[in-house]
């Protein structure tokens, strides 16, 4: 279900594909609704071509290294460690 909204979502745009929605339920789509997605499609637009560029690729991929480097396994473990040891359902 998903992959098919991402789908007509990038076929369509935001607008087409919720215009099609709402005729299939017989609705009208206002000007402030009609606007609304306007402006969500354009936001979204622009974030994807941003995406796309050398520059957004490069800086994702040095963001995901960094966040390896950063993880310590006993920040992870600490809350674990402070609830004890494990206790079975039954005592």
């Amino acid at each position: 279900m998903r992959v098919g909204m991402a789908i007509r979502i990038n076929t369509l745009g935001l607008v087409g594909c919720h215009r099609e929605v709402f005729d299939k339920l017989g609705m009208f789509v206002t000007s402030d609704v009609c606007h609304h997605l306007q402006v969500k499609d354009t936001n979204r637009h622009k974030g994807v071509t941003k995406a796309k560029t050398p520059a957004a690729k490069c800086q994702s991929v040095v963001g995901m290294d960094e966040g390896h480097m950063e993880e310590d396994t006993t920040v992870a473990t600490a809350p674990r460690r402070m609830r004890g040891p494990r206790r079975c359902g039954l005592c």
